[in-house]
C-alpha cells in the first residue's frame, strides 16, 4: 500500500500529463458542489435578475417575443431561480445533472483512450496484450502453480 506522499506525487503527474481533463474534472466538481454559484452568473447575463427581467436583456427579448408566461414553463422557472423561488431546486439540479454528464463524460474519454493505447502496445506497464500482468504492470506466470502460489499440485 501506498502512503499519502506517494498518491500525491501521482496525482501530480497525472495532472501534469492531462491537464485538459483536470480543468474538466475541476469545473465538474465546482458545479457539483456550489451550483448556484455556478448558475447565478448564466441567468444575470441572460437577464433574469433578482427584481425580475433586466431591460435590454436576452431574456427581455425572449419575453417580449413570447408574450404572456405560462406557469411552470422554462422561462418562468429561470426567473423563479434567479429571485429566489422554486426555480431555485430545478436549476441547481439541472446544473449538478451537467455536472455529472461531464464528469462521466470525461472520465469515459479517458478509459477509452487508455484502452486504445493499450490495444496498439502504448500504455505503461510490463503486462503483455494476452493478459499476462497485472493492473500495475507487474508480470506473473500463467498456470505454474496452484490458487495459493507455492507451486504445489492439489489433489
Amino acid at each position: 500500500m501506498q502512503n499519502a506522499q506517494g498518491f500525491a506525487q501521482q496525482g501530480a503527474a497525472w495532472v501534469a500529463q492531462n491537464p485538459g481533463r483536470t480543468v474538466l474534472f475541476t469545473a465538474a466538481g465546482v458545479a457539483a458542489a456550489v451550483p448556484g454559484a455556478v448558475a447565478a452568473p448564466f441567468l444575470a447575463i441572460a437577464g433574469f435578475g433578482a427584481q425580475g427581467i433586466v431591460g435590454g436583456s436576452v431574456a427581455a427579448g425572449v419575453q417580449a417575443g413570447m408574450g404572456s408566461v405560462a406557469a411552470g414553463s422554462l422561462f418562468a422557472t429561470l426567473q423563479s431561480a434567479a429571485m429566489g423561488g422554486y426555480g431555485v431546486a430545478a436549476v441547481t439540479g439541472a446544473v449538478q445533472a451537467g455536472a455529472a454528464a461531464l464528469a462521466l463524460g470525461t472520465g469515459g474519454a479517458a478509459v477509452a483512450q487508455r484502452h486504445n493505447q493499450e490495444e496498439d502496445g502504448d500504455a505503461e506497464g510490463n503486462g503483455d496484450a494476452e493478459g499476462n500482468g497485472d493492473a500495475e504492470g507487474n508480470e506473473y506466470a500463467e498456470g505454474n502453480g496452484d490458487a495459493d502460489g507455492n507451486g504445489e499440485a492439489e489433489e
